[in-house]
């Protein structure tokens, strides 16, 4: 009896951390998705108030990116911030978010973090989806901070 026991303890022991590291493989996987489909759309233009392939803003861009990999997203930058579990800088992995003060006192411009201290996102008027470094002269004094929805 008592080896029956010691046996079922083992293998359920293994089979949780069995299902822990297929958990964590599967959230590597889905960062690696929303960083592919961001690529995707490189080049793209800003549109104010745009959602679609046809033209993004940038809570737009991150809102249509993360719905493409099965997450929802509030509308607006701000709100996308309020929402999203904050993090630190050294807790930065990809796909996380990263929101910037780029006018008035609160979040207003938001990326998608890429790794190599840069980041994707749809930058503003008369310009495309493009890739930004964090440390950008114009970008570092503008960050708010960091989040995850992952």
């Amino acid at each position: 009896m008592k080896f029956k026991l010691l046996f079922i303890y083992i293998t359920m022991s293994m089979l949780c951390n069995y299902n822990d590291s297929i958990a964590k493989v599967d959230k590597k996987n889905k960062r690696l998705k929303i960083i592919q489909t961001a690529k995707k759309y490189l080049g793209n233009k800003y549109q104010y108030g745009g959602t679609n392939s046809k033209g993004f803003d940038c809570s737009g861009f991150v809102m249509h990116v993360y719905s493409k990999n099965g997450i929802q997203l509030p509308r607006m930058s701000k709100n996308q911030y309020k929402r999203a579990k904050k993090i630190k800088r050294t807790d930065l992995k990809i796909a996380d978010l990263v929101f910037f003060i780029t006018y008035g006192s609160q979040v207003s411009h938001v990326g998608i973090f890429i790794g190599e201290n840069s980041f994707i996102h749809s930058p503003s008027t008369d310009k495309k989806i493009r890739i930004d470094k964090l440390d950008n002269s114009y970008w570092k004094p503008r960050i708010a901070g960091f989040a995850t929805f992952l």
